[in-house]
């Protein structure tokens, strides 16, 4: 499966066989990655029961602040390992190499995306957004005016840092792929090469999450529904309404939440295979560049040495 993925291929072309592998491979890609996914929702499902409106999680949570605070460490953790996980078990399907060397590879990739998840939210709902928004109350604008525009300034922010960090995309699955490659190449010709086909990058980048994003919020609405009924019931209890769920509820909204987070986990996994087909490509190109740069150079020592 590996040879597959290095040709020279458009973006659409990449997806095309992406689509067609993951098809082909559906069975042997579910099979691999079950557990892990498994993992991933059963954890996810966990924090958002941390962060779901409810009296007597709230109730529950004051009466044992340690315990809540060690299951919280603890479903963070296991979402951390369970996607390495089955990041390392998808590469594996596509390298034929073994879990465990591909977990090693996954480590670096998967902190840079976690760093970079946690400091955009960190700007768009936490101290850096505050911070901003105090700074350019300094202006004498209204409070609206400023929050807008702080949002703005923030979110440019986030656009220019993620620009810069397309270009590791290609060099860390080039890095992950082929497990001669060092880490520093990484940072050195890896991410040179990503520079030069950020285009190519950003394209496929952003197909690919536009069709995720889109099936995750159709697949992910039962969930919300049942997110917002519970928050409207909660807000009934706070104004002295009885409990209007059934006694199964919230065995529903965690089977729910498992079942729905399980099914977008799997789906973007295609965008994943997505970026192996892309990587493959540009490394082929870059190949041809390189070959068709040392014939020019011979023929044109050839001719000098004859004249």
């Amino acid at each position: 499966m590996k040879d597959s993925i290095y040709v020279n291929r458009s973006v659409s072309a990449c997806l095309k066989e992406a689509t067609a592998m993951a098809f082909s491979h559906l069975k042997t890609i579910l099979f691999t990655t079950w557990l892990p996914l498994l993992l991933v929702s059963i954890s996810f499902t966990g924090i958002l029961l941390s962060f779901t409106p409810n009296k007597q999680i709230y109730d529950l949570g004051n009466a044992n602040i340690w315990l809540s605070l060690l299951f919280l460490v603890t479903m963070y953790i296991l979402l951390f390992v369970s996607w390495l996980w089955t990041a390392a078990k998808a590469f594996a399907i596509v390298n034929g190499e073994k879990t465990k060397n591909n977990l090693k590879r996954c480590i670096a990739p998967i902190i840079v995306l976690v760093a970079f998840s946690l400091a955009v939210n960190s700007c768009l709902t936490g101290v850096i957004y505050e911070t901003v928004n105090k700074w350019l109350t300094t202006f004498n604008m209204s409070e609206q005016a400023t929050s807008g525009l702080a949002l703005i300034l923030l979110i440019s922010v986030i656009a220019i840092v993620a620009a810069l960090l397309l270009p590791l995309l290609y060099a860390f699955t080039h890095y992950i792929l082929e497990q001669k490659e060092s880490l520093a190449s990484v940072f050195k010709s890896g991410y040179k090469t990503g520079i030069r086909h950020w285009g190519f990058l950003f394209l496929s980048t952003m197909i690919t999450t536009l069709i995720v994003g889109v099936l995750a919020a159709i697949i992910m609405t039962p969930l919300t529904i049942i997110l917002l009924a519970n928050i409207q019931n909660t807000l009934g209890i706070i104004n002295g309404d009885v409990d209007g769920t059934p006694s199964g509820f919230y065995f529903m909204l965690i089977t729910t939440s498992i079942v729905c987070c399980f099914i977008t986990t799997f789906i973007s996994l295609w965008q994943l295979l997505s970026t192996c087909y892309v990587c493959g490509s540009i490394t082929v190109h870059e190949a041809e560049k390189n070959r068709q740069a040392k014939e020019i150079n011979q023929h044109e020592t050839t001719e000098n040495l004859i004249y």
